[in-house]
């Protein structure tokens, strides 16, 4: 996307959805969202906001060039059993240690990595954003 603007903005709408482009399930999380400027340098975005089906963000873009704005997540998903009970976990790697009793059994967790980005530039595009990143 190509803003042209002495002072630019970009709005951002995040949506969970069962087809392509429809807005039909529910709003995207935007906790952790980062903007990463034309110099390179990376800062979080500013507060989303949520409503029932969509997740909202107005960021400014106060140099001129490419910027990128990501969504990186890594999530984990487990369950093990303690006796004969089967308990279930969804979070953070870190949580997922950390609630894990002892004495658990069949413990299975998978580990999923999510990276959603977007490329917006204002007044010209650049490729200091644009740099490998993990």
């Amino acid at each position: 996307t190509m803003v042209e603007s002495k002072n630019a903005w970009v709005t951002v709408d995040g949506a969970i959805s069962e087809g392509l482009f429809d807005v039909d399930h529910m709003p995207l999380r935007m906790n952790g969202l980062s903007v990463t400027a034309p110099d390179g340098t990376t800062a979080p975005a500013p507060e989303a906001v949520m409503g029932k089906m969509r997740t909202s963000v107005d960021i400014p873009l106060p140099q001129d060039g490419t910027y990128r704005i990501a969504l990186v997540s890594t999530n984990v998903m487990g369950s093990y059993k303690v006796g004969n009970e089967v308990k279930r976990f969804r979070g953070s790697e870190a949580d997922f240690n950390k609630q894990l009793p002892a004495g658990a059994t069949e413990v299975k967790k998978t580990i999923t990595n999510q990276r959603i980005e977007t490329f917006v530039s204002a007044n010209k595009t650049s490729d200091g954003a644009l740099k490998p990143t993990n």
